[in-house]
Parts: C-alpha cells; sequence; structure tokens
C-alpha cells in the first residue's frame, strides 16, 4: 500500500500528536543550536507507537517514529530508503514549487526549507 491519505485512525493519531504539542504536554529534548529538537515523553510515545502499528502495512515496515521541531530549514537524512514526512505546524517545502503534502512520502535525503516545523518523520523498510 502507497501511504497517499491517512486513514481515519493515523488522522486521529496525528491530530492527538499535535495537540499533546500545541498543549505543551511533550517533553523536549536536548536542543541543537540553530537545528531544533526532538519530542519526547510519555504522551507522545503512546501516541507514536500507536502510529507504528498503524502504518505498518504488507509493504512497509516502520522502522522508527520521531516527532521533532526544526528552528529554520534541515536536512532530512534518508537511511531506510522511505521515509514518511507527516508535518504538524509551520509551512514547509522542499523547494518553490514543491510543498511538502499533509502525507509526504521521500525516497532519498532531502533539504526541508520553513521555519519553526514541527513534523512527524516515520522511518521505513520496503519488505
Amino acid at each position: 500500500m502507497a501511504y497517499e491519505e491517512p486513514s481515519e485512525n493515523t488522522q486521529g493519531i496525528i491530530e492527538k500528536i499535535r495537540n499533546i504539542i500545541k498543549e505543551e504536554k511533550a517533553v523536549i529534548g536536548q536542543y541543537q543550536a540553530g537545528v531544533g529538537w526532538e519530542y519526547s515523553g510519555e504522551d507522545i510515545s503512546n501516541e507514536t507507537k500507536a502510529l507504528n502499528k498503524e502504518l505498518d502495512n504488507d509493504d512497509f515496515q516502520v522502522i522508527k517514529c520521531n516527532v521533532l521541531h526544526l528552528v529554520n530549514n534541515g536536512t532530512i537524512h534518508n537511511r531506510t530508503g522511505h521515509l514518511l514526512i507527516i508535518p504538524l505546524f509551520g509551512s514547509a517545502n522542499f523547494g518553490p514549487d514543491e510543498p511538502v503534502l499533509r502525507y509526504h512520502h521521500i525516497i532519498q535525503t532531502r533539504t526541508i526549507y520553513g521555519q519553526n516545523l514541527d513534523l512527524i518523520i516515520v522511518a521505513l523498510k520496503k519488505k
């Protein structure tokens, strides 16, 4: 199954993660100057585990799911060959004519542009 549109269950999990961040219930990890941080904590962990289960399918295995805040642009390294980028907050794009879709599957390392971006990054492995 290709990752084109999130299911209702997936949308619900994404919305829960969005609310955890908005309500400032997420733990903010170590700040990397000029880069950003990873969100963590029990609430985020529970929802990313649920998201892992939801996104695992016949074609792809979920390897890891992170929720990140990027201060100003960032390079998204793709070590597994397949990443799913799910924007939460902020306006992100991969270039002037390529906005980040609400469910963006990439197959290479990419630079993402935007300020104060909150993103879910899901590393996938082709089965």
